[in-house]
């Protein structure tokens, strides 16, 4: 325990643990409420007030674009990702994990190739910057959702697979 917070005891670690696990979620989460309450007020503003609000539609999309890549995330630590699972059918049951895991070490250095490519596009944003049009943000803090959101997602495969084997977990029912 770490101490009184209002009269409730607060253990960290339980707290930082929760939020881990489910990290991809409340961004998500917030950056939906983000995107429909700009766009509630976009739309609002130019039926009654016959204006507009010049930056919505850029914040809405940069909300979006988080939302979407962490999401993705999101998918990933619940094993819930895209998946062609029809030709695995086809297969004998005792094959079919192996199909999957190798998809899936695929798939983990496709993230490690696109983290690593995306991180040099960020550093190169921050050096030479590139404002979007209407909130004169730095396009940088909108290209870090890319790496941050795929070496999520590698973490949270690899950690997939270590809670399966470690029979903290069930693994995949094809």
């Amino acid at each position: 325990m770490f101490g009184h917070l209002g009269g409730i005891q607060v253990n960290i670690k339980s707290l930082l643990w929760k939020v881990w696990n489910n990290f991809e979620e409340y961004v998500s989460a917030m950056a939906m409420v983000m995107m429909v309450s700009v766009l509630f007020a976009q739309v609002f503003t130019r039926y009654v007030f016959q204006g507009s609000i010049t930056w919505a539609e850029e914040l809405s999309r940069f909300g979006f674009l988080w939302m979407m890549f962490l999401s993705s995330s999101l998918a990933a630590a619940h094993r819930n990702h895209i998946r062609v699972t029809a030709p695995l059918m086809i297969l004998p049951k005792s094959l079919r994990i192996y199909v999957i895991v190798f998809a899936d070490i695929i798939w983990v250095i496709l993230n490690v190739i696109v983290t690593y490519h995306s991180i040099t596009m960020v550093i190169n944003a921050f050096k030479y910057a590139y404002l979007s049009p209407s909130l004169k943000l730095n396009m940088a803090f909108m290209f870090l959702v890319i790496p941050f959101s795929f070496a999520l997602m590698t973490i949270r495969i690899i950690v997939g697979y270590w809670r399966q084997f470690t029979g903290r977990e069930i693994g995949y029912d094809y």
